[in-house]
């Protein structure tokens, strides 16, 4: 699919100075077919009737272009197997959330939670995380090429056995995190702060480094 075709809906939330965009589930770019598709989640007449909706949505169907579901929460969400094109996830909540082989392109995850998850086999690209939170989740053996992961704060989780090339964690925040046996090529490590991580095995002379953090 090519990257032209891919829409983040910005239509505004009805709700008097509400800025986010409203929610949006989609075929494609262009067809909405959710009926409350005038507020985003926080002002929803009935926001469990919207994340029961979004939860059944994604389980029916397995592709997704422009959708946004921002602000919501994910519990054990059904995510395996799908695949989703410019879609926006900010400010989200996903816990206890195991998934594989999923594909991503161009979505955006920044400002959300990641609790005690678990994903592998994934393919994700161009798709931002920046200032997200990762607690006891692992991304593992998976292709995370030229992703945001700026300003994470990562804690008890893992990028373990995963190819990494040309993603940034800029200003990270990693504790007690493991990087282990990663492509480390090109990956962007400036100003990031650590403590009890390890990049055993990965190719820390391949990614850039500030010259006071520096990974052998």
């Amino acid at each position: 699919m090519p990257y032209h075709t891919f829409m983040f809906n910005l239509k505004k939330c009805g709700h008097a100075g509400c800025a986010n965009p409203v929610i949006c589930f989609s075929e494609d770019a262009q067809e909405n077919v959710w009926d409350f598709n005038h507020f985003c989640f926080l002002h929803a007449p009935d926001p469990e009737r919207a994340r029961n909706a979004a939860a059944e949505y994604i389980r029916s169907r397995g592709k997704f272009v422009g959708m946004n579901l921002s602000y919501m929460r994910f519990d054990a969400a059904a995510l395996a197997e799908k695949k989703f094109y410019g879609c926006m996830f900010k400010n989200c909540e996903f816990e206890n959330v195991t998934a594989d082989n999923f594909r991503m392109r161009m979505c955006v995850f920044d400002f959300s939670r990641f609790t005690q998850c678990k994903f592998t086999h994934m393919n994700i690209q161009f798709t931002s995380f920046a200032c997200s939170t990762l607690c006891g989740t692992t991304f593992m053996s998976s292709e995370l090429v030229h992703n945001n992961f700026s300003g994470i704060d990562a804690r008890d989780s893992a990028f373990d056995d995963t190819d990494l090339y040309n993603s940034r964690f800029i200003k990270a925040r990693l504790e007690d995190t493991a990087i282990l046996n990663c492509n480390l090529q090109r990956a962007v490590f400036y100003e990031f702060t650590r403590k009890n991580v390890s990049f055993k095995l990965s190719s820390t002379r391949e990614a850039l480094f500030s010259a006071s953090e520096k990974v052998e």
